[in-house]
């Protein structure tokens, strides 16, 4: 389910918590979505349930042994074992983006109140996030190196846009923003007018667009 369905969900049951619950079950992947934040923040509200296929009453050594031979390592953690394990939505090993990143507060955007308390939470200094933005066709954002890539299947999943934006004070790339188009009947169109857009706001350096089928190419 895209974002947008979560969030057209969540706005039912709030209207009447009391009666209204939300139940979420699936297979945990690589991925670090919504379910992944769900399962590891006890602070979105929701609680977790653990059930991996050991509980299943004909588990036996036997089983175990089969699937280890015939599951890839993270297909056993996945559907065996029920862990997220490593990130492995991406180009890149997670544990080696992990070691080459730094801690920096920022954010393209004003951050709501929710947001904020979650913040405060994980003991940061909410005086020490810098603010970039938010850039509109009526204020663009200054000059700078910047590049746009956008992550698109053109009829089945929502289209991914991030832009990474070189800082010169630190010498390091960051994100300075990430739009997501939701998965419907117009999101190729959609997707087509927020780059226009988004060019226009971020006059990028170059913009990356994955074809959809396993092709890339550069603009």
């Amino acid at each position: 389910m895209s974002r947008a369905g979560i969030d057209a969900i969540t706005a039912i049951a709030l209207e009447d918590p009391k009666r209204i619950g939300i139940w979420c079950s699936s297979t945990p992947t690589g991925k670090r979505d919504f379910f992944y934040e769900i399962c590891t923040n006890p602070d979105t509200g929701y609680k977790a349930y653990h059930f991996p296929s050991m509980v299943n009453p004909d588990w036996d050594e036997k089983m175990e042994a089969e699937l280890r031979a015939t599951m890839t390592e993270q297909g056993y953690i996945h559907e065996v074992l029920a862990e997220f394990g490593e990130e492995t939505i991406g180009v890149f090993n997670k544990q080696a983006v992990e070691r080459a990143k730094s801690q920096y507060l920022y954010t393209y955007r004003e951050l709501n109140a929710y947001e904020i308390e979650m913040y405060k939470k994980q003991g940061y200094d909410m005086d020490k996030i810098v603010y970039f933005g938010p850039y509109t066709r009526k204020n663009p954002a200054p000059p700078a190196i910047r590049i746009i890539g956008v992550d698109w299947d053109k009829f089945n999943e929502a289209t991914q846009i991030v832009i990474t934006e070189f800082d010169e004070l630190l010498k390091k790339f960051r994100v300075a923003n990430r739009v997501e188009i939701p998965r419907g009947e117009f999101t190729y169109d959609n997707a087509v007018r927020k780059i226009i857009e988004l060019n226009e706001i971020y006059d990028p350096k170059f913009i990356y667009v994955d074809a959809g089928h396993g092709k890339k190419i550069a603009v």
